[in-house]
């Protein structure tokens, strides 16, 4: 061995050995297929989460429109029936009629 200058010895550098390098190289290949695997799966069940909650949300709203439209169309009977009642009453009021004559 030469001295270095500074008195130290220098050791010869010695290079990894094959098995070491394969080693490393298979440990960092598995490691990046995992990490590759891992955001793949990761992106479809966002996306699979996504699209229930915009499935869950389309029947929930669907379910609403159709209490909506039930309570309309009940509201507008409703309505109807009284004006038809009260239109007769006020006809039979000007005839000067008893409403229970009707029936």
């Amino acid at each position: 061995m030469n001295p270095h200058p500074s008195g130290k010895p220098i050791l010869p550098v010695r290079g990894k050995s094959l098995a070491t390098q394969l080693t490393w190289v298979s440990i960092l290949m598995v490691i990046l297929a995992l990490a590759a695997v891992g955001t793949g799966l990761i992106i479809i069940a966002e996306k699979n989460q996504q699209d229930l909650a915009f499935r869950l949300q389309q029947q929930t709203a669907e379910k609403v429109s159709q209490l909506i439209s039930g309570y309309m169309t009940r509201a507008v009977d409703r309505l109807t029936f009284f004006w038809t009642v009260r239109r007769c009453h006020y006809s039979l009021r000007e005839r000067k009629v008893s409403p229970w004559r009707i029936f």
